[in-house]
């Protein structure tokens, strides 16, 4: 940019001086794409600016998106162990009246066995 200022300053003054028409006409033109171009190169920088914001607000969901997809695999594995858990108790309950029911069946057996004795006699 310094250097566009630089040849164009020294052109200005040149023309300023009163050179040649056909050559000044070429200086006044070259000015001319010089503006056009840092002008460009301005309307670029803007555009890369944008660009790089959208980029960050993008990669800033990503992230959010990310922290929510943690959170919400922290809650599943939660609630698969609660689950588990839960599973556990129910078939620790489930063999404690098993074990129950053998008992008071196995009692049963033997107060009929002690009827049959009984009758036996």
């Amino acid at each position: 940019s310094s250097h566009f200022g630089l040849s164009r300053l020294h052109l200005l003054s040149w023309l300023a001086l009163g050179g040649d028409p056909a050559i000044q006409l070429q200086g006044a033109m070259a000015a001319e794409q010089i503006d056009e171009i840092q002008t460009r190169i301005t309307e670029k920088q803007i555009e890369i600016e944008e660009k790089e914001e959208e980029i960050k607000g993008k990669e800033a969901d990503v992230k959010e998106l990310k922290e929510e997809k943690k959170e919400l695999k922290k809650q599943l594995t939660k609630l698969l162990n609660e689950k588990k858990k839960k599973e556990k108790e129910l078939e620790m309950e489930e063999k404690k009246k098993e074990k129950e029911l053998e008992k008071e069946e196995k009692k049963k057996e033997k107060e009929l066995e002690k009827e049959e004795k009984k009758k036996e006699k």
